[in-house]
Parts: C-alpha cells; sequence; structure tokens
C-alpha cells in the first residue's frame, strides 16, 4: 500500500514532462486543460463534470469499524477530516443520501452512520412518498470536485451535490424540478441513524440530539480504546438554511422542513445544508462563520470550489499529453483526499499516507511527507510548503523526551 501511495505522489509531477501529443482530446480529458497562455487562470467552464468516477467512491457501510483497508474510498478535501461515499449500484436503500460519513477519531477512521443525511419527499397532497428506487438508471457520480447524484421519478428530478467548502464542512445542494404540466407541493425530510462502536467505551461515546436548525452527534472523552481516541469535545453538526424540527428516537432521528416546498411547472426550487466535524468549541467558532456564509450563498460557495480544481487541473496538466491526463487526475484526487487540515498538535496542514487504510489515516510520516510535498507542489504549492513546515515543526531537539 505504501509503495502504491508514494508512487501516486510523485506521478503528477513525472507526467507533467510527458510531452505533448496530437491536438485532439480523448474522452473525459477536456482539451482546455492543454497548453494555452491563460492555462494558470481558472477556466470560465467549471470542471465539476470533467473526469466523472476517475477514483470509485461507491459503497455503503454496515458496521462504524472501517476494515483494513477500507472498502470505500470516500470523498474528502480542503483537508477535511471526514469524508463520504455514493450509494453502490442497486443500493435502493441509500438513494438520497451520500454514504457514511467516515470521521477520523484523532488516530484512526471510523463510519459515523450508512447514510447520515437521506432526503426524502412525500408529496403534500396524498401522504404518498416519492420513491427514488423507482429510477432503475439513476446517475451517481464521483467528479474531483464534488460528488453528484441525479433520479428522475414521478414527473420529479431530483440533483444533489457535495462538496467540501472549509477544511470542517461540506455544502450539499439539492435541486426539485417540477418536468410536469402540474405544480407540485412536496414536504422534504431528512434520516439517518448511528453506527455504534464495538468497544464498550467508544460504544457508548457518540450520543445523537436535536438543534433548532438540525441535528448534531457529541462525543465523549475516551482514551482507552486503541484508534478511538477522543477529548470529549468533538462534534458533527448538520445545519439547514430553512428553517426545521427535528425528532431522535434513541439512535436515529426525522428532521422535517417547516412548510411544504411548492414548485410551479417546468421550475425548481433548491435546499441547502452543511455537514461539519470538528474537534474543539474554538473550531466550531472558526468555521460558523463560513458555513453560514456558504448556505446563504451557495453560489459563490460553488465558485470557490470551482476556480481552485480549476486552477490544480490548469497547473498540474499542463504539457501532459491527453492519453496520460486521466491518470494526472487520479493522482490530484489521491493527494487532495489525503490532505488533513492543521489539528490538536499538528500545527500545520499535511497529507497522511492514505485515507483508506486504518493505520495510514491520521498521521503525516515523514519518509512519505517528503515524496507528498513533491507530488502537491505540482498543482498547490501552498500546501506542499506547509507539508514540510509539519515536519520541520517536530524535529527531535536536545530537550525533547525521547
Amino acid at each position: 500500500m505504501r509503495k502504491v501511495m508514494v508512487l501516486l505522489s510523485v506521478i503528477v509531477a513525472v507526467v507533467a514532462t510527458v510531452p505533448v501529443a496530437t491536438a485532439h482530446a480523448v474522452r473525459d480529458q477536456p482539451a482546455r486543460y492543454a497548453d494555452r497562455p491563460d492555462v494558470d487562470a481558472p477556466g470560465t467552464d467549471a470542471p465539476d463534470r470533467d473526469f466523472p468516477d476517475v477514483l470509485d467512491r461507491r459503497g455503503t457501510p454496515n458496521a462504524a469499524e472501517v476494515p483494513d483497508p477500507a472498502q470505500i474510498n470516500v470523498f474528502a478535501d480542503l483537508g477535511s477530516w471526514h469524508g463520504y461515499g455514493l450509494p453502490g449500484v442497486g443500493d435502493s436503500t441509500d438513494y438520497g443520501a451520500f454514504t457514511g460519513p467516515m470521521y477520523i477519531a484523532q488516530e484512526e477512521p471510523w463510519y459515523l452512520s450508512r447514510a447520515f443525511s437521506r432526503i426524502e419527499l412525500t408529496d403534500h397532497e396524498t401522504g404518498r412518498r416519492i420513491d427514488l428506487a423507482a429510477d432503475h438508471s439513476p446517475e451517481v457520480h464521483a467528479y474531483p470536485a464534488m460528488l453528484a447524484q441525479t433520479y428522475r421519478v414521478d414527473g420529479l428530478v431530483l440533483t444533489l451535490e457535495l462538496r467540501f467548502v472549509t477544511s470542517r464542512g461540506a455544502l450539499v445542494r439539492a435541486r426539485v424540478t417540477d418536468v410536469g404540466d402540474t405544480a407540485r407541493t412536496l414536504d422534504v425530510s431528512w434520516t439517518g441513524a448511528l453506527l455504534r462502536p464495538g468497544e464498550a467505551s467508544a460504544h457508548s461515546a457518540v450520543s445523537l440530539s436535536a438543534t433548532t436548525t438540525g441535528v448534531r452527534v457529541d462525543f465523549a472523552k475516551v482514551r482507552d480504546t486503541p484508534g478511538f481516541l477522543t477529548s470529549g469535545t468533538e462534534r458533527f453538526d448538520a445545519i439547514h438554511d430553512d428553517p426545521v424540527s427535528t425528532t431522535v428516537h434513541g439512535d436515529s432521528y426525522v428532521t422535517s422542513r417547516r412548510t411544504p416546498l411548492r414548485i410551479a411547472p417546468h421550475t425548481d426550487a433548491s435546499l441547502g445544508w452543511v455537514e461539519s466535524y470538528t474537534f474543539t468549541e474554538t473550531e466550531r467558532a472558526e468555521e460558523s462563520a463560513a458555513l453560514h456564509d456558504a448556505l446563504a450563498r451557495p453560489d459563490q460557495a460553488v465558485w470557490r470550489s470551482r476556480a481552485r480544481w480549476d486552477g490544480y487541473f490548469a497547473r498540474a496538466l499542463r504539457g501532459v499529453a491527453p492519453p496520460y491526463r486521466r491518470l494526472a487526475v487520479k493522482a490530484i484526487e489521491t493527494l487532495v483526499g489525503n490532505w488533513r487540515g492543521a489539528a490538536g498538535q499538528l500545527h500545520y496542514a499535511g497529507v497522511t499516507p492514505s485515507i483508506t487504510f486504518r493505520d495510514f489515516a491520521a498521521a503525516y510520516w515523514p519518509w512519505d511527507s517528503f515524496k507528498e510535498a513533491v507530488g502537491v507542489a505540482t498543482f498547490a504549492p501552498d500546501l506542499a510548503e506547509s507539508v514540510i513546515r509539519a515536519e520541520l515543526e517536530h524535529q527531535i531537539s536536545a530537550d525533547s523526551p525521547t
């Protein structure tokens, strides 16, 4: 596994030396990333739909424990300490949700839920639930900058998109389009349930509670369970932009939009919420403004995400021949997915060896970090600098206790 990660960490730098081939671009490898004078500027075309499913993000956890190696290659971005998957083909139980999330309990990753926030639509007039499983060919894709799902059922089109907008939080946008000739009135709710770790202390550490804006999970202090370490200040929050009410029953909850969603024929309506995993109250205070801004101005948050990823591609794919671009994107996605933001005694952002391997998901390894810095320097030089600073911060000195 480590050999694979080392290879991926340097592949971006290597492929940048490959000469440009013929001018045409192969499928899923847009020509706009070929050499051009303005290559360093974010493109006007969003990269959101480029390079679909380079990494397989599909899968649903059935237990809190993450197997080694993990069966789900979760989507994480911007240094987040949690990540999400997509429902697998035919896994209709979790249609309308992003699976997980996986979260890192300081030392190792765990799954919080099968799918923590599953949206449900119900016809307000008849009380009949809109069955997403009735769409036998939903569009479920992982793109470099986001996860996306589209369902077409009962005269409606439901589109879900998840993007990370801060180092601790993801923005989820749902758009419901009425493609029929009759106005629709829909009740909207979200459901989810916890997965509890099997170890005694960790099993009782997670607790679910309602908030005025959604739902949250608190973590009690645990220091005696290998791999599950918490300080008692960690929290996972789901915060909605519309007025909601939440009911908790043990390890499961239902959050309901207080007013029905009314959609005129051939128009759409949008819903938004953010989900964050933070370690301390200080982090939550620092994140609050950015997350609420993303809810208030989602288009700007999406634009920033697009511009950032377009910048990654413009820099990393400069001069890369079309047949090799998808491989380069795989390297970029892998490195960004292993990016962890500063937390605890890690005062600088860094890159962990592998979020899909339990022992390598939460720590910076010196012999890997220098290679990872080389890889990300091509497209994210500020992160490369932070990786090196993180290593230099933790050097053995004359007064080191060990």
